[in-house]
């Protein structure tokens, strides 16, 4: 008989050619790396990624923000920072905890996350523009070019299947996106209070906050449109057959 070389053992998932394997589910990974499933993977698997941590984080991060807006309009509005700015943590949130669970990289999460991101800024601006705190124009500054990065990002993540990363500038815009009403608020708290020198000190660097959240914004979300170009290019140079090699000589004249 002849010897059999051993056949070295694959953990590695047998992912298509055009999936990025970092848009397999992550208790798909490990099963198919033979690897136990968690409890909490189990009921991501059960559910198709509905019942996460990180989803429930995400969902709570909404609720804190609806009910911050609403303190915020009705003129609470010392109480409805401090529950907007836990809302925001739970966004910062979220995406950690599915990878530290290992429940991440599910169709569903990735809905829900961009749908929360884009309700909670709208809750946000009408807040701020009802309250008289932002003004039109500040508003679309400060949301218009998140609005077209959210939209670029969601075709970029649920039509071209793959999932950008956020550049320097947009994770610098989101900051500012933050800091700009913050200060907003602060500056009209301080004018309610007789502080008007400080106040205005404030809403001039509010408006700053404003014109860089504007700026690297519309860097960002200009990013993220190149990739959609570059994406689309290339899945239409790859789709279209060359034949570079083999010249038509079907116009060529027969020789006499």
């Amino acid at each position: 008989m002849k010897n059999r070389e051993a056949q070295p053992i694959n953990n590695t998932p047998d992912y298509p050619d055009d999936k990025d394997p970092v848009l397999i589910p992550m208790p798909q990974q490990d099963l198919a790396a033979g690897r136990e499933l968690s409890p909490l993977q189990k009921t991501a698997e059960a559910t198709n990624g509905v019942l996460t941590p990180a989803n429930a984080i995400t969902v709570l991060g909404v609720g804190l923000t609806a009910l911050g807006c609403r303190e915020f309009v009705t003129g609470n509005q010392s109480l409805a920072v401090g529950i907007i700015a836990v809302g925001a943590v739970c966004d910062a949130l979220d995406g950690q905890v599915a990878r530290r669970t290992r429940t991440a990289n599910y169709q569903t999460g990735r809905y829900l996350d961009i749908g929360a991101d884009g309700v909670k800024a709208a809750m946000l601006g009408g807040a701020l523009y009802t309250s008289g705190v932002y003004s039109g124009v500040e508003l679309a500054m400060n949301y218009g070019p998140k609005a077209l990065g959210w939209a670029a990002n969601g075709v970029s993540r649920f039509i071209k299947h793959n999932d950008p990363k956020t550049s320097q500038s947009g994770r610098v815009a989101e900051v500012a996106r933050w800091i700009a009403p913050g200060l907003a608020v602060a500056s009209s708290l301080l004018s309610q209070n007789h502080q008007t020198v400080v106040g205005e000190a404030m809403r001039r660097a509010s408006q700053i906050a404003t014109i860089a959240s504007c700026a690297l914004g519309l860097t960002a979300a200009g990013g993220y449109i190149r990739g959609l170009v570059t994406a689309h290019r290339n899945q239409h140079s790859q789709s279209t057959p060359r034949n570079c090699s083999q010249t038509d000589t079907s116009h060529e004249s027969l020789p006499s």
